[in-house]
């Protein structure tokens, strides 16, 4: 009898313990993710392509991971400073895949080193990256250009909203209020989704140069979410899987991409090898 009692309790409980270390698990990869400097994306929307640059690109070979935590190296992991793990061959792609007429960019597009930045308006490693990609395009004077492509994390309930505040903003305004409209929204914004209140979107755009209710009608529309929707994709395709994630082009080719919020040192070595 006492040995069916423990039969049946070991029966009972062995399906629990399994269910409590999958949760451990699961909990121990996110908190490793968060630590790492980039926000993760759901895994519905973090597919990536193995067979590299995709698309526009030609199908041209794996895209490099081009910084370390420590070191640069041409296809390491990124330690604290992030990182997603999908290195490939390095042949990279042709550089229209990386840099659209529709994009937004600060700096020349011709410049010798292009840094395409896939961000999400609510994540704090992007938020924390900002000020650096500012710098180091106005101290590498006409070096370097920095192209903005959304990458909406959808757990970031508010990002996906504030992406296409911005594109109406450069639809009604222009670039420089695009600008504008994302250099505030990271200062006042406490991230991790609804660090900004949608509500306060309108007085933004106002703030920037948009009319109220021209702004209000575009947002509304939400015909700006095709534009959002196309970045992420393109972010895919180069083996973007976490924000930030930045895509360095130079020589008219996609040399890889440097995984979250890097400090700048770090980034002015990567961008120093191709100068």
């Amino acid at each position: 009898m006492a040995d069916d009692s423990h039969q049946s309790l070991s029966q009972a409980t062995g399906p629990i313990v399994v269910a409590v270390l999958v949760v451990v698990s699961i909990l121990g990869l996110l908190f490793l993710r968060q630590n790492r400097g980039q926000s993760p994306v759901s895994q519905s929307n973090s597919s990536v392509s193995r067979g590299g640059v995709a698309g526009g690109a030609g199908g041209a070979g794996g895209i490099d991971q081009l910084a370390e935590s420590q070191s640069v190296t041409s296809a390491g992991q990124a330690g604290e400073a992030g990182g997603h793990g999908d290195s490939g061959s390095g042949n990279g792609g042709p550089i229209g895949t990386a840099i659209r007429d529709t994009d937004h960019i600060r700096g020349d597009r011709d410049a010798p080193v292009v840094l395409v930045e896939y961000g999400d308006l609510e994540c704090p490693f992007c938020k924390r990256l900002h000020p650096t990609m500012t710098d180091l395009r106005e101290e590498n004077d006409e070096q370097v250009a920095w192209v903005f492509r959304h990458f909406a994390v959808p757990s970031h309930q508010n990002a996906p909203k504030a992406a296409e505040a911005s594109e109406c903003v450069a639809e009604l305004v222009g670039e420089d209020a695009f600008w504008q409209f994302v250099d505030i929204y990271y200062q006042r914004t406490t991230s991790n989704g609804r660090g900004f209140p949608l509500s306060g979107l309108p007085d933004l755009a106002e703030e920037v140069g948009a009319n109220r209710a021209e702004f209000q009608s575009c947002l509304d529309s939400g015909r700006m979410a095709t534009k959002v929707a196309a970045d992420m994709q393109t972010g895919r395709q180069l083996g973007v899987s976490g924000t930030p994630g930045t895509i360095l082009v130079a020589g008219g080719q996609v040399q890889g991409l440097i995984p979250g919020a890097l400090p700048k040192q770090q980034f002015q070595q990567v961008i120093d090898r191709f100068l």
